[in-house]
C-alpha cells in the first residue's frame, strides 16, 4: 500500500518521501495506519507536552502564576519573533533567571524575517532564540522553585529531568527504567518510542479531564501563534480547527495532532527521511481521510497539503502531493 508524498516537477516524478502514520481513538486503540505503525523513532518536540506538563504536577505553574501564555511558549517550537523572545524574557525575568542559565544552545530565529532582523540589527547570539528557549525557561523556573542545581538540568539523572521521565512513562505505559532515552538538539533527554505509544499518549492528553491537561490543551489552542509562528503548521493548523484539536510538531519530520470533537481521535506520523514538507502534507490528508476535517479546512492548509513547488524566480514549476492509501484495523 503506497505510503508516500510525491513531489513532481512538470507532469513527472522526481522525488518521493516515505511516511508512517497511525491513528488511535481516545482508548488507544488503532484504527488506520499508514505505512508501518510499528514503526519507533524519537519523540523530539512533540514530546513538549508531557514535559510542560511536569510543570503543573511539579506545582511550578502555579508557584509562579503562570498565564496560558506563559504555558504555551513552555511548549513552544518558536521562531525566534519578536513575541517569543520578548515572553521568553518576561519569564526569566519573572523567575530571577538570565538568558546566560540557558543551555540549550544557539541558532538564528527559524523566521527568515526575524533572522534578517537578527543580523540588520548585529544582535548577539544568545540561547533565547533557540526554538526551544520557553521549555528551557520552564525547566530553569522548576529548578529555581525547588532549588535544584541550574547547571545541570540537562542530565538524565536531573530530578527535573526524572520527574518528566516519570510523565513519559505514566502517559506511555513503558516503566521509567526500560525508557531508551539519546539527547535532543536542545540538550535534553529525548525518548525512543512506537509510533503507536506516541499516537496513545497523545489520545490521553485528548480525552483527560484533569485540571492540568484541560488547561494545558486550552493554552496550546487559545494561543497557536506561540507555539509556533507565522508561516508554520503549527500555528495554522490550531487556528483554523481550534478548539477541536490541538497539535505539536518536532524535529525530524515528526507531529502529534489529538481532536477532541466530534470524539477523540490522536494522530501520530513520521517522515522517514525527517522531512518536513512530507510530514505536512500528509498530515493534512490524513485528517481529510478520517473526516477530521473538511475539504474546505484542508483546502485552507493548501500549502501545507499539496503545497507548489517553486524555482528560484517565483514561478510554479511542479506540485507535492499526498499519495496515501490507509489500512483500516477492526
Amino acid at each position: 500500500m503506497n505510503h508516500y508524498v510525491d513531489v513532481y516537477r512538470g507532469r513527472q516524478l522526481e522525488s518521493r518521501h516515505t511516511v508512517h502514520a497511525v491513528v488511535v481513538n481516545g482508548k488507544g486503540k488503532l484504527i488506520a495506519s499508514v505505512g508501518d505503525p510499528d514503526l519507533a523513532t524519537y519523540f523530539r518536540s512533540s514530546a513538549k507536552p508531557f514535559q510542560t506538563l511536569a510543570l503543573f504536577r511539579s506545582g511550578t505553574i502555579r508557584f509562579y502564576e503562570f498565564g496560558e501564555r506563559d504555558i504555551a511558549l513552555f511548549t513552544a517550537s518558536h521562531n525566534g519573533e519578536e513575541v517569543h523572545i520578548q515572553g521568553v524574557r518576561s519569564i526569566l525575568e519573572r523567575i530571577g533567571a538570565s538568558e546566560a542559565d540557558l543551555r540549550c544552545g544557539f541558532h538564528p530565529p527559524l523566521y527568515p524575517p526575524a533572522q534578517q532582523k537578527f543580523y540588520c540589527e548585529h544582535r548577539i547570539p544568545s540561547p533565547i532564540y533557540n526554538n526551544c528557549s520557553g521549555k528551557h525557561a520552564g525547566m530553569l523556573a522548576a529548578c529555581i522553585q525547588h532549588e535544584y542545581d541550574l547547571s545541570t538540568y540537562l542530565e538524565p539523572d536531573h530530578p527535573h529531568q526524572q520527574h518528566i521521565r516519570d510523565i513519559i512513562a505514566e502517559f506511555s505505559g513503558v516503566p521509567a527504567p526500560k525508557l531508551q532515552t539519546a539527547v535532543d538538539g536542545c540538550g535534553v533527554p529525548v525518548y525512543f518510542l512506537p509510533l503507536q505509544t506516541m499516537a496513545h499518549m497523545y489520545a490521553r492528553l485528548a480525552v483527560s479531564q484533569d485540571p492540568d491537561v484541560v488547561r494545558l490543551r486550552s493554552a496550546l489552542m487559545n494561543h497557536p501563534e506561540l507555539v509556533a509562528g507565522k508561516d508554520r503548521f503549527d500555528t495554522d493548523f490550531m487556528r483554523l480547527v481550534a478548539p477541536r484539536a490541538f497539535s505539536k510538531t518536532g524535529a525530524e519530520g515528526v507531529q502529534g495532532i489529538a481532536f477532541l470533537e466530534p470524539e477523540p481521535i490522536a494522530i501520530f506520523a513520521k517522515a522517514e527521511d525527517g522531512t518536513r514538507r512530507a510530514v505536512d502534507a500528509a498530515v493534512v490528508d490524513l485528517c481529510l481521510k478520517m473526516n477530521l476535517i473538511t475539504r474546505e479546512e484542508a483546502e485552507a492548509l493548501q500549502k501545507y497539503w499539496c503545497p507548489s513547488v517553486l524555482n528560484h524566480a517565483g514561478k510554479i514549476v511542479g506540485q507535492i502531493k499526498p499519495n496515501l492509501e490507509l489500512r483500516y484495523h477492526p
